[in-house]
Order: structure tokens, then sequence, then C-alpha cells
């Protein structure tokens, strides 16, 4: 994208409005990520601080060989994986139920819209399922699940960002998605 490029060579050269709206067109993913991967909201917002602040600190260096977005997740997948081996998030397990509109909120979208409470409460339940399912993947393969299955990047997006061969990410992928599948069927037969 073209204009992105403008952007990111007018912000390098210190046109704060430039900045500016490359951090307005990132904001939710990087948020939505960081949720994903921390599982609350107050550490999503702390990390993607933090990787604004180090996209500041560092975009001269960008270099363009791949997407912005690219390397911003990037960033945030380091930036989640330090602090959690640091033990510096304040919540180690998925605690807050996947809210998109609160998130869209927190990310300057249009508001909080209330949801129907049926579908509220399902909604609630599969997150708390699937939170579940989370705790027994190690970092390295929620960090790969997340940016597959909920970012909807591809297997070889996914070994740029992390630094990790295309047969690495799919192991891990399928690790993963095994061990959610076995903790999934382990919940639904308690119910």
């Amino acid at each position: 994208m073209q204009e992105e490029r403008d952007l990111i060579l007018l912000a390098q050269n210190g046109d704060m409005n430039a900045f500016r709206k490359l951090v307005e067109r990132h904001q939710k993913r990087i948020l939505w990520l960081a949720f994903d991967l921390s599982g609350n909201m107050q550490d999503a917002e702390d990390i993607s601080q933090e990787i604004f602040v180090k996209m500041f600190k560092s975009l001269k260096k960008f270099r363009g060989e791949s997407k912005l977005s690219s390397w911003l997740y990037k960033i945030t997948v380091n930036t989640w994986l330090n602090e959690s081996r640091k033990g510096s998030t304040r919540v180690k397990k998925m605690q807050e139920p996947l809210d998109e509109n609160l998130i869209e909120s927190q990310a300057g979208g249009l508001g909080y819209l209330p949801a129907d409470p049926e579908r509220e409460a399902e909604s609630a339940l599969l997150n708390k399922r699937f939170r579940k399912a989370f705790e027994l993947l190690s970092r390295r393969e929620l960090s790969v699940f997340m940016l597959r299955h909920y970012h909807d990047h591809k297997i070889t997006e996914i070994g740029k960002i992390l630094d990790l061969s295309a047969g690495t990410v799919k192991s891990l992928l399928f690790r993963a998605v095994k061990k959610m599948q076995k903790r999934l069927e382990c919940l639904s037969d308690e119910l």
C-alpha cells in the first residue's frame, strides 16, 4: 500500500501527524493481539502502549522488508513473551471474557453496544471453555494459535513474525490444536 509507505517515510523524518495516522491504523489490531495473548484488557492496553513507544523509538530502523503490521505483530508477541517470562503481567491465565464490543470501544470504535442476554450467556460459557483450553498451551503454541486462528495470518507470515521455520510453525500449531481439541472434549463431557 503506497499510502502507508509514504506515511512511514514521513514519520521516519519526524512528522508526528504521519506517526499518529500509523498508530490509528494499527491500534485496534495490536490491542486485539495483546488481549488475545495476555487475556485481560489492562495488560493488553499496557502492552499496546509499549508497542507504540517502541515503534516511535525504532521506526527509523524499519527498512520496509516486511509489512509494518507484521513488524508490529512481531514486537507485540516478543513484548508479551518477555513480560510473561519475567512474570510482570498481572494475570497469567485468561480471566476476562472476549467482549468484542468492549474491545471495539477501547480501541476507538463506536462504543459499547449491549448484547442479547442469551447470546451473551452463551458467549461467556464458550469463552470460559476456551480460556481453560488456552491454559494448556505453551507461550509459543498460544502465539502461533492466536496469529493463525484469531488474526488469520498464513504459516509463512507467522514464521516471519516469530522467527520460526514454516515447519516449526506447523508443528506448534498442530500441537496447539490437538491440546485444544482434547481439552474442549473433556470440558464438553463434563457438562
